[in-house]
């Protein structure tokens, strides 16, 4: 164990780079807006919501966009604008707020509708660039952390490759973000009454929005700088001589093939025939299992054949469960913050609403307004689960990427 610490150290923190600036960004970030929500009363005109839907009205958008408040209630309640739906979301802690600073979280989200209605094309490159992105990264981690394994020349430096690319895509996410607060800051200019004061608010919360985007972008794109670390961890393979199942492994791995087998089956046949009852709820069980099983068949098999075409069905079959791995990694520095950064982040990040009572009474008048955006999102999350399609299929591809190593596994 000592000696595997030695080695993987610099990567056990590299791992964990990302995660601990969201740890520290949480705590700035959620400190810097209370005292900014504080620094205003609640003495504006009209709630967010209110705002946001004259403002709509306005930019004559109401054909084109809806809003919907949520509370904790919902299924899923934040700010965000879903652009297949047309709708912006609010939490009711945005909503029901009459200061400036929840005006320029609304106008933000209002500012992604403008985008995605005056540029269509552009919005859904922007939609595809994000999803690309989350495949590309984790094709990238499967190839690292399979040659770690088999030190297959030039698969690494593919990831490289694949990587890089996924900095340019995320470039489309961060322009997305900018262009969303150039547009909330001249709504909220045009807005009478929102004075001086107002507009440094607004541009303070909108500047420290996008941090987040851009410190994770950048601490991210920080492992590329240690790519050399990854290099030599690749060059030499981890492949003892080849192994062959007992009894009880091949048994096993029987049982997890067919779990994996009948989740395959369900995904492909649940969108050609209408399934019965029984063969839709096993069908459930598996694909709730399929990730911890190909875990599992993984860690069985992937030494068991020599010829390098495994090597690549093993590393395709990681795709779905490379954060599984990269969780393992991640272990020795998630104790320390379980038992350290946890309990500090804890006691540090704040609530970034001041509840007033002006909130409060707008909070419980609104109640049928929560409870009908709460029914509306809950229906729009059913829809957007094939939503985008094009994106929705890739995916879908992604989690049967094992199909290839079932076959080699059972037929060799």
């Amino acid at each position: 164990m000592l000696d595997l610490l030695r080695t993987w150290w610099p990567v056990l923190l590299l791992v964990y780079v990302p995660s601990l600036v969201r740890t520290v960004m949480r705590i700035a970030i959620t400190r810097s807006l209370r005292r900014l929500d504080e620094s205003h009363p609640d003495d504006m005109p009209l709630t967010a919501g209110e705002w946001l839907a004259r403002e709509i009205a306005r930019l004559g958008l109401q054909w084109r966009v809806r809003t919907a408040v949520t509370d904790d209630d919902a299924k899923l309640s934040l700010d965000a604008y879903h652009p297949f739906q047309g709708v912006i979301q609010l939490s009711a802690e945005t909503h029901f707020k009459r200061d400036p600073m929840h005006w320029a979280i609304a106008a933000h989200e209002l500012g992604h509708a403008r985008f995605h209605v005056a540029w269509p094309r552009l919005g859904r490159v922007t939609i595809a660039a994000l999803f690309l992105k989350r495949t590309l990264v984790a094709l990238a981690v499967a190839l690292v952390i399979g040659n770690v394994a088999f030190a297959l020349p030039h698969v690494t430096d593919a990831a490289l490759v694949v990587l890089a690319a996924c900095i340019v895509l995320h470039g489309f996410v961060l322009g997305d973000e900018l262009i969303a607060s150039a547009y909330a800051m001249d709504m909220l200019r045009a807005t009478p009454g929102f004075g001086p004061s107002h507009v440094r608010s607004a541009r303070r919360l909108l500047a420290l929005a996008f941090s987040t985007y851009a410190v994770g972008f950048l601490s991210r794109a920080l492992l590329l700088t240690q790519w050399p670390l990854v290099m030599a961890l690749t060059r030499d393979a981890m492949v003892p001589p080849v192994a062959s199942l007992t009894a009880l492994g091949t048994a096993l791995a029987a049982a997890l093939s067919i779990v994996l087998a009948a989740a395959a089956l369900t995904r492909v046949l649940v969108k050609l025939v209408k399934l019965p009852d029984r063969a839709l709820m096993v069908g459930a069980v598996s694909t709730l299992l399929a990730r911890p099983a190909l875990f599992a068949l993984l860690l069985l098999v992937w030494n068991t054949h020599a010829e390098p075409r495994f090597a690549w069905w093993v590393m395709l079959a990681l795709i779905p469960v490379q954060g599984y791995f990269v969780l393992a990694l991640m272990v020795p520095m998630l104790l320390v913050d379980l038992l350290v950064l946890h309990r500090f982040a804890k006691r540090w990040v704040v609530d970034i609403t001041h509840r007033t009572a002006q909130l409060l009474r707008d909070y419980e008048a609104g109640k049928a307004q929560r409870k009908v955006g709460n029914l509306a999102i809950a229906e729009l999350l059913e829809r957007a689960q094939t939503s985008p399609p094009l994106e929705h299929r890739l995916l879908q591809v992604l989690h049967l990427s094992y199909i290839p190593l079932l076959v080699a596994v059972w037929l060799a």
